[in-house]
């Protein structure tokens, strides 16, 4: 986000993220308990990351109006 200049636009909300971290760990020790498996595969560990993350929504917007006029200079 530094690298773009979004932290200007955008904030972090740390109890999300760290909602949606523990979300994402439940979900791996369930596959591990109910299929038995020692592993999970990598495509299972970023698809349920990746969902938390996106229903969670820890990135957050503050002004948007400016960073669609920003994005366009």
């Amino acid at each position: 986000m530094r690298k773009y200049g979004f932290l200007d636009y955008c904030t972090i909300n740390k109890e999300l993220l760290w909602k949606a971290v523990l979300d994402y760990f439940v979900d791996i020790a369930r596959i591990k308990i109910f299929h038995g498996h020692k592993n999970v595969q990598i495509d299972k560990i970023i698809a349920y990351e990746t969902f938390w993350l996106l229903r969670n929504h820890p990135i957050q917007i503050d002004k948007p109006d400016e960073l669609t006029k920003s994005m366009y200079i």
